[in-house]
């Protein structure tokens, strides 16, 4: 069975349908550790219930989270580190961990080490599909930008096998309804989270570096980033 691009967004209730796609090896590609986790968790999680060998690269380490405090680079990324791998763990996916710079503003050698990174996790997971940050950065992420625009080139430039699924989050609820209005991708499909919404939970909570953050920002918008109805995703053409 192939799968449905129409512009209705078909809901995905088995991921076998996907399977019976060719998909084999799904690779998802973020900036950060817990992004895979909040945007795609449902997704990945449930792709490898369906015998897809799926891999998460994170191309930082997240570190900015802890500006402000005193603890040294080491130390951070070590936190992170086991965060991502219990994230992993809960999501029953293997995890790949980059160093690269984790910062706010990214000057061109960083956008060359994340590009020279994303071709090492192409090289080494040889997927089938590539799940990363949608077009806007979810909420104009740099990082996230960077991702996404740098996959893009490869995709639309080269002779690659892989498909691209990019997130097609949403930013507001109205009457409990999910919106999505932070971007101008047409959402080709959604995934339930339904039955799976704990597992997601759990992934998520895995970041315990990140729970203010979480409460402070994440809560008000749980429904959309955590624990809504669905994942949205967007298939790009060529």
């Amino acid at each position: 069975m192939k799968l449905n691009c129409s512009l209705k967004e078909p809901l995905v209730q088995d991921m076998r349908t996907l399977n019976t796609n060719g998909v084999c090896k799904a690779l998802c590609l973020v900036a950060h550790p817990d992004d895979e986790s909040l945007f795609a968790g449902a997704t990945l999680y449930s792709l490898s219930r369906v015998k897809i060998d799926v891999t998460v690269a994170a191309l930082t380490c997240g570190e900015s989270r802890f500006e402000g405090t005193l603890l040294d680079l080491a130390t951070k990324r070590k936190i992170v580190k086991s965060e991502f791998l219990a994230a992993c763990c809960v999501l029953n996916v293997k995890p790949l961990l980059f160093f690269n710079r984790d910062v706010n503003s990214l000057t061109d050698a960083d956008l060359i080490a994340f590009d020279v990174s994303i071709a090492e996790a192409i090289s080494l997971t040889r997927p089938d599909v590539i799940l990363t940050h949608g077009s806007s950065g979810e909420y104009g992420s740099e990082s996230h930008l960077a991702v996404h625009n740098l996959l893009l080139s490869r995709f639309r430039a080269r002779n690659c096998r892989w498909k691209m699924w990019t997130f097609r989050a949403s930013r507001q609820v109205q009457n409990s309804v999910e919106k999505w209005t932070n971007n101008n991708d047409t959402a080709s499909f959604r995934v339930n989270i339904h039955s799976v919404k704990d597992i997601k939970r759990k992934a998520i909570e895995s970041y315990k570096s990140m729970q203010y953050e979480f409460n402070r920002i994440y809560a008000p918008l749980s429904p959309l980033y955590a624990l809504g109805r669905c994942e949205y995703w967007h298939v790009v053409a060529r």
